[in-house]
């Protein structure tokens, strides 16, 4: 890198040279100085550049990344309107995420109306942000709205299935902040049922159990068995009947738990689209190639070969 650099910065100072060439050398500079991680170089060539003619949208895509690892979302969202104006390219997707990102500031340091303004705006740019529409939600119930917080959310079901269980434990929070368990229940049920994820289908057991109602929870998870064979769900309904057994101490309850959990511990994963780099939380732009709404939850597959009779 540092033997370019020398080459580069000769180059553009030789007379000889056409002004298209110098531009070419500069260009290949701002490389030379990105590669060396010298950011505030390199951002000084590309903002030169960007002005010209000839490296003009390469200028703003190579400025683009490098507010994003400087996490300069104000710049992010300046350079990226731009491009959206001199590119074929439609940028719109990482224009409602720069401003998800300043929304997510925002809600961390308090300051809830800007972020609600952050929102709108990746609402005006993408409709179906999933991102956008699970903050609104989340600055709705810190307002403690929960009924609003809950209509927002549940319209990811429509927007994109995919995220529903991104919403489980948002959904069911202000649902009990509202006291409204029969509801919030039904939506448990109604979730595992739509999605068929037996993750989905324990916390609807969990919810049952919660309120006294171990014998319908106990039934939920034989039908769902003989439809879904799940180890998962085979868990949990052996829990169910230890759980009322006399014979068993609380220390051994708590042990058998362990061990059967050790064995099919298999939680929500995320599978990024593009490179297919793994991580056991959502994360909005993949750290391996750095693409942004890219990550697909998923569970590894826990079916039993054949069928249970109960």
């Amino acid at each position: 890198i540092g033997r370019a650099t020398l080459i580069h910065k000769r180059l553009i100072e030789r007379s000889d040279l056409t002004g298209e060439q110098r531009t070419q050398a500069f260009f290949e500079l701002g490389h030379d100085y990105l590669a060396a991680g010298l950011l505030d170089r390199a951002e000084g060539v590309f903002s030169e550049l960007m002005q010209g003619d000839k490296f003009q949208v390469e200028a703003h895509e190579l400025l683009r990344d490098i507010y994003e690892q400087e996490r300069e979302w104000e710049n992010c969202i300046e350079i990226t309107s731009n491009l959206n104006k001199i590119s074929s390219k439609d940028y719109s997707d990482l224009l409602a995420q720069y401003n998800c990102e300043k929304a997510e500031e925002a809600i961390r340091e308090g300051r809830y109306a800007d972020a609600e303004a952050f929102v709108e705006s990746a609402l005006e740019i993408d409709e179906d942000c999933v991102r956008a529409i699970l903050q609104s939600g989340r600055i709705k119930a810190i307002r403690a709205d929960h009924e609003s917080a809950i209509r927002i959310w549940r319209t990811i079901e429509l927007t994109d299935s995919r995220y529903i269980p991104e919403t489980v434990s948002l959904v069911t929070e202000s649902y009990r902040a509202l006291n409204q368990l029969g509801e919030l229940a039904e939506f448990l049920r109604h979730t595992a049922e739509t999605e068929w994820d037996e993750q989905l289908a324990v916390t609807y057991v969990d919810e049952l159990e919660n309120q006294n109602k171990g014998h319908e929870a106990e039934k939920f998870l034989i039908n769902w068995i003989r439809l879904h064979p799940s180890l998962d769900c085979l868990h949990r309904l052996l829990l169910l009947k230890l759980k009322g057994s006399i014979s068993l101490l609380p220390g051994d309850f708590d042990l058998i738990e362990k061990l059967i959990r050790k064995e099919i511990d298999v939680g929500r994963r995320y599978q990024c689209r593009q490179c297919g780099y793994e991580v056991r939380t959502l994360h909005w732009q993949c750290s391996s190639c750095r693409s942004w709404n890219t990550f697909v939850g998923f569970r590894e597959s826990q079916d039993v070969a054949g069928n249970f009779h109960t």
